[in-house]
């Protein structure tokens, strides 16, 4: 799997449907692989990094703005890890559309804040 140090590569290796990583801070990263039998872009935010309430928040978002989220898949993998999926769009995914998924990923768990 590819390690990306920039944006534009790790978008571009979604948009191509092509396995990639690209870590955003100590214990968040964005991971695009085939999940479910659907490619799709992931944020994983290790249990190390949550904060206190911010699962509890990131569910409160996703049901109380179901309309705004409701593309969005929230889970915990079994390394305890949350995880923010969505899939990518089975149109050809451009750069633009692929960068929005990411920030309303970023949105729904709080972590907006996180340059991306």
């Amino acid at each position: 799997m590819l390690q990306a140090t920039e944006k534009r590569t790790f978008l571009e290796h979604a948009a191509a449907e092509r396995s990639a990583v690209w870590p955003l801070a100590s214990g968040v990263a964005f991971v695009s692989r085939n999940e479910h039998r659907r490619w799709g872009i992931a944020l994983h935010v290790e249990v190390d990094a949550l904060a206190p309430d911010q699962l509890r928040a990131t569910l409160t978002r996703r049901f109380c703005e179901a309309d705004r989220y409701d593309q969005y898949f929230l889970f915990l993998n079994l390394q305890r890890e949350l995880v923010v999926w969505h899939a990518v769009p089975d149109q050809y995914a451009d750069l633009p559309s692929l960068d929005r998924i990411c920030q309303e990923q970023l949105s729904l768990a709080g972590l907006e804040h996180l340059p991306a």
